[in-house]
């Protein structure tokens, strides 16, 4: 292997390793918050908003393009979102955001390796939201 490519390796593990601690954080700071093994490590550069009772499930093999700001999960009190094993989160055009509000339950109707971006996902989620929630704010 030349030089080159072998910096490369190095810095590739180097950013992965630094992924894996900021997931561990990030699961640490919400325990809803879950990671299966095999979810990539590119999931560490979303942002994350969960309310208390909130839950958020990556399933194995889950990818996400590596954009700052290209994936944003925000979930209500008591909401519950599952990405199913093999779903490609791509933010290639423009962010995905995903966003339950309290008590919602989204769940994607998708096949293994089906991939979204934002414009497709109203098409794909049952979002099951109380018509009297209101939005949770952000700062």
């Amino acid at each position: 292997m030349a030089r080159g490519a072998r910096l490369r390796a190095i810095q590739l593990r180097i950013v992965q390793r630094w992924d894996r601690l900021r997931l561990a954080r990030l699961r640490a700071r919400h325990p809803g918050l879950v990671f299966e093994p095999g979810a990539s490590t590119n999931l560490a550069a979303g942002r994350y908003v969960l309310e208390p009772g909130a839950r958020v499930v990556f399933g194995a093999g889950v990818h996400a393009d590596r954009t700052p700001g290209g994936l944003v999960v925000i979930a209500g009190r008591d909401a519950r979102i599952e990405i199913g094993a093999g779903t490609w989160l791509r933010g290639e055009t423009e962010p995905v955001r995903i966003v339950a509000f309290a008590g919602a339950v989204m769940i994607p109707k998708m096949t293994p390796w089906s991939s979204f971006g934002a414009s497709s996902l109203g098409d794909i989620f049952q979002n099951k939201t109380p018509s009297n929630e209101r939005p949770i704010q952000t700062v």
